[in-house]
């Protein structure tokens, strides 16, 4: 699966002064500043270095982790709410934004028609608008086939499948 790299500064540096970059270049004052993990779904280069406080690059580090993702995500949830119709599902690595917003690689028994689907920005959530709400009660099953990750590899979902009940009011 897509991995979590983090660049921790050394003694007196601080992570948000700490350029970086993804393609094997070398990093320049003007390069994404470490804000937290880094995932990454393939083998790269990174190389960073940490930026002090007159504008200058100190020396540069690299790494290069072999990431060799083989497995289809994971769902990691599906939710709705009370009368809206919408299913929130949120996926364990990125997706190919493609294969995740094309409404036809989901379908819902009993039958419930799925209109447009919404990748978000990280592209590991995807919102599936639908044709109603789902019924208070009801247990629905949600099949997601031809959805891929967003690695090399584009590992896809067979067919997958997760129930979904849509919740009843809370007073």
């Amino acid at each position: 699966d897509a991995t979590e790299f983090t660049i921790e500064p050394r003694l007196y540096g601080r992570a948000d002064s700490i350029c970086y970059t993804l393609d094997g270049s070398d990093p320049k004052p003007n390069s994404p500043k470490v804000s937290g993990p880094i995932l990454l779904n393939g083998t790269t280069t990174i190389k960073a270095a940490l930026l002090s406080s007159d504008g200058r690059l100190g020396p540069i580090a690299q790494a290069r982790p072999v990431i060799d993702d083989r497995t289809p995500p994971g769902i990691v949830s599906a939710t709705t709410a009370y009368r809206e119709p919408r299913i929130v599902l949120t996926f364990s690595e990125p997706l190919e934004k493609n294969s995740a917003a094309t409404a036809s690689n989901y379908t819902i028994e009993p039958a419930v028609n799925v209109k447009p689907a919404a990748v978000d920005e990280t592209a590991r959530r995807v919102t599936l608008t639908l044709g109603s709400p789902l019924g208070t009660g009801e247990k629905y099953t949600l099949r997601i086939r031809r959805v891929a990750d967003d690695s090399p590899a584009h590992n896809t979902f067979g067919n997958a499948r997760v129930t979904i009940a849509a919740p009843a009011p809370v007073f």
